[in-house]
């Protein structure tokens, strides 16, 4: 191990020599790939849990994991949390379903329901093998 990277050690000595901005972008790329790699994998590996599908709503909860957690596209969810709530702006930032009650003036109980609502009529008209991400 200690050869292999003295081995790494001297190429990129010798690459940063030869050409230090390409090295430094190529550093910089593969930093990115790994950010990128890791939350690909943690994700992954975190929404294949049995336990995180169809979870009960709860007020942390971000119109974003909902639609994970149920399994419904975006736009779906989108169309879910604009008829529990009319006027609703999803754009702005993730917020949580409790944010949403305050400042809609609904009690969380209320708000909870309604989505609940809907995510049981999108699930009566898609069933299991239709839904999909």
């Amino acid at each position: 191990m200690k050869r292999l990277l003295n081995t790494v050690k001297i190429q990129l000595q010798t690459m940063w020599r030869a050409a230090p901005v390409a090295t430094a972008l190529l550093i910089l790329c593969l930093i990115a790939g790994g950010v990128f790699a890791t939350r690909t994998i943690s994700e992954a590996v975190y929404w294949s849990n049995p336990d995180h599908h169809n979870q009960p709503l709860a007020g942390w909860m971000t119109p974003r994991y909902v639609a994970h957690s149920w399994r419904i596209p975006r736009p779906d969810m989108m169309e879910i949390m604009q008829s529990a709530v009319p006027g609703l702006d999803l754009e702005n930032g993730p917020r949580s379903l409790n944010d949403i009650a305050a400042k809609h003036d609904l009690a969380l109980n209320e708000l909870l329901q309604r989505i609940d609502t809907g995510l049981s009529i999108y699930q009566s008209e898609h069933p299991a093998g239709e839904a999909g991400q």
